[in-house]
């Protein structure tokens, strides 16, 4: 959904949503993560991301046409940089350009989404 600054929106307006894209099964797998934190998707809707609370990065990348039925997929490990025994928690992802940027308690990670 897209507004201007110009457009107005007074309490108790409806607002209509519009589709603006679809992952194929992206709900199915989404449903599936357990210990999932964040999920991003990118403007151009050419990538989803789904974050674990600790180690997985889960990159899903949109199917090169409507027709096609499979699309590149990638788990990023994040590994086991510990501190004290305990995994670190992922706190927050962002896009940077094509660039993953993993903010975790004792660290930054970037992720080259062109590689995964």
């Amino acid at each position: 959904m897209h507004a201007s600054a110009s457009t107005n929106v007074h309490a108790g307006a409806s607002v209509c949503p519009q589709h603006y894209g679809t992952f194929a099964a992206l709900s199915y797998i989404q449903a599936s993560k357990r210990e999932k934190r964040f999920m991003y998707v990118d403007p151009d809707m050419a990538v989803a991301v789904l974050a674990e609370t600790q180690r997985r990065i889960y990159v899903y990348h949109q199917a090169a046409s409507a027709n096609s039925n499979t699309a590149a997929q990638s788990v990023v490990d994040l590994g086991g940089a510990a501190v004290a025994g305990e995994t670190e928690e992922v706190l927050g992802i962002q896009l940077s350009g094509r660039m993953l940027v993993v903010l975790r308690e004792h660290s930054v990670c970037t992720i080259d989404l062109d590689r995964c």
